[in-house]
């Protein structure tokens, strides 16, 4: 194991209790995808060097990440390391933004009011952007469709 015992992300424990240790993926710090379009080698991206233990919202808060770096020839590990950390501050800084705007969501409690469903949305990097309370959701919404417990 990496003795790594806290989301890379957010420093929530993942081991203080079993739920937690159950929402524990390993995530690719540059995407296998990225690191494939870029010219990276195997032996780079799939290393423990690229890997980290993040809780499973954190990781799906920035799961479509895109990184704009040109490809080239050959990756020295030097260059490789850089790149991983540029990807991981920015990441690591959208996975805050996204927790607070999805903390905000929750306080509001929008399960408990009755109203219309959240919208999901896309913001300007491709990303899905945070459920906002209160807003109608479109017909063709999976959020429109959804099966009451009733």
């Amino acid at each position: 194991m990496t003795g790594q015992s806290a989301c890379a992300y957010c420093g929530l424990s993942l081991v203080d209790t079993y739920e937690h240790w159950l929402l524990m993926p390993v995530d690719h710090v540059v995407p296998r995808g990225v690191a494939i379009r870029l010219g990276v080698v195997a032996t780079h991206y799939e290393d423990a060097i690229n890997l980290v233990l993040c809780r499973a919202g954190c990781n799906g808060f920035d799961n479509r990440f895109h990184h704009e770096t040109p490809s080239q020839p050959d990756w020295p590990l030097e260059a490789f390391l850089e790149l991983r950390d540029r990807i991981f501050a920015a990441r690591r800084k959208r996975i805050e933004t996204r927790r607070a705007l999805e903390a905000t969501l929750f306080a509001s409690r929008p399960w408990e009011t009755g109203g219309p469903a959240p919208l999901a949305g896309v913001d300007d990097g491709g990303n899905q952007a945070p459920l906002v309370a209160g807003a109608a959701a479109p017909a063709s919404s999976p959020s429109a469709r959804r099966i009451s417990p009733e």
